[in-house]
């Protein structure tokens, strides 16, 4: 999610932003995080925030020339991916193992 995201008048992208931050410096296990794990597991990967939105667009867009060449970039460096980033676009269909 963009930082400059707004949800009904709040700032939800800097606020996940701050939360993201406050899991990595502290627990991962304060109350927000424990909820936003509940809705979302992926919601502070290990990995940059911007391959986690490249994936959702390619998941939810996957036939745009974007996305396909995401994927395609995704398939070329399968072996750099953590385990986690290969079995989100496998169990998604975007890449077959």
């Amino acid at each position: 999610m963009p930082h400059d995201t707004l949800h009904e008048g709040f700032s939800l992208g800097r606020w996940l932003i701050k939360q993201r931050y406050r899991a990595n410096k502290t627990s991962p296990s304060f109350p927000a995080a424990r909820a936003l794990t509940a809705i979302d597991p992926w919601w502070n990967p290990p990995w940059g925030t911007v391959w986690q939105r490249a994936y959702h667009h390619a998941r939810t867009h996957p036939h745009t020339p974007a996305a396909r060449r995401w994927i395609q970039s995704q398939r070329r460096s399968w072996l750099l991916l953590h385990p986690d980033q290969q079995q989100l676009l496998t169990t998604a269909g975007l890449i077959t193992a």
